[in-house]
């Protein structure tokens, strides 16, 4: 290490050492803080109630919705599903798996055309 590298590091643990002499004492500073009553011992019963209870809302909740979605019926089957997101992709497969035309231009997918290609 150089000098002045030796230099800063003694500076810095010089204000290290002033800072820490500074410093109030944990134990003090929490004493103050409760007796001003900006710091809590504890939480209050009443939000722990209200918790417990929210929860077994939301527990009851979600086996009613099991037991229901259960008894609704038989399963729907695989090859009849549809992704929720098919609609977002207007094309049909078809369309997606193609290669591009022989003469296209480099504009051609800068737009999206509703119209049927010769191919399609």
């Amino acid at each position: 290490m150089t000098d002045a590298e030796f230099e800063v590091r003694a500076r810095f643990e010089s204000l290290r050492d002033l800072e820490r002499r500074s410093v109030p004492d944990f134990q003090d500073v929490a004493a103050e803080a409760r007796a001003a009553g900006r710091f809590p011992a504890r939480q209050p019963a009443a939000v722990s109630v209200g918790l417990a209870a929210a929860a077994c809302v939301v527990l009851v909740a979600t086996v009613l919705v099991q037991r229901s979605s259960r008894a609704s019926g038989a399963a729907e089957s695989v090859t009849s599903w549809r992704s929720p997101t098919t609609s977002l992709v207007p094309t049909s497969g078809q369309a997606v798996l193609a290669p591009p035309p022989l003469l296209s231009s480099v504009l051609d997918g800068a737009t999206a055309s509703t119209l049927w290609r010769k191919g399609d």
